[in-house]
C-alpha cells in the first residue's frame, strides 16, 4: 500500500475512508468515495450558499454598506448580467440572491 494515500470522504453523513492512488493526487485530490456522495454534497445548499458567496466581491466598507452594489465575478453574459448555476436552474444572479437565499 505503498503507492496508495487514505482519504476520508467529505460528504457528512458518509465519512468512510478510502484509497487513492497518489498518482491521481498529483493531479487532483479526490474528494469523495463515490458519486452518489459527490452528488448529496454539491447539492447540499450549505455548499450552494458558499460557491454563490465565493463568486462576489464584496465592497471595501463591509457586508454591511449600503451605499455600493457588490460585483459578481463569476460567469457573466453578453449584456453584463450574472449567471450562477445550481443544481436544476440556471438563474441571473440578482434573481437567485433575492429570491434563494
Amino acid at each position: 500500500m505503498q503507492n496508495t494515500v487514505r482519504i476520508i470522504c467529505q460528504n457528512k453523513k458518509c465519512c468512510k475512508s478510502f484509497f487513492v492512488w497518489k498518482s491521481i493526487i498529483k493531479r487532483k485530490i479526490p474528494r469523495f468515495c463515490c458519486r452518489d456522495c459527490q452528488k448529496v454534497f454539491t447539492r447540499s445548499e450549505d455548499y450552494i450558499v458558499e460557491r454563490f458567496w465565493k463568486q462576489v466581491i464584496v465592497c471595501e466598507h463591509g457586508v454591511y454598506c449600503d451605499r455600493c452594489c457588490w460585483i459578481f465575478s463569476g460567469f457573466c453574459n453578453v449584456d453584463g448580467y450574472g449567471y450562477f448555476y445550481y443544481p436544476g436552474e440556471k438563474s441571473y444572479t440578482n434573481y437567485v440572491r433575492a429570491h434563494v437565499f
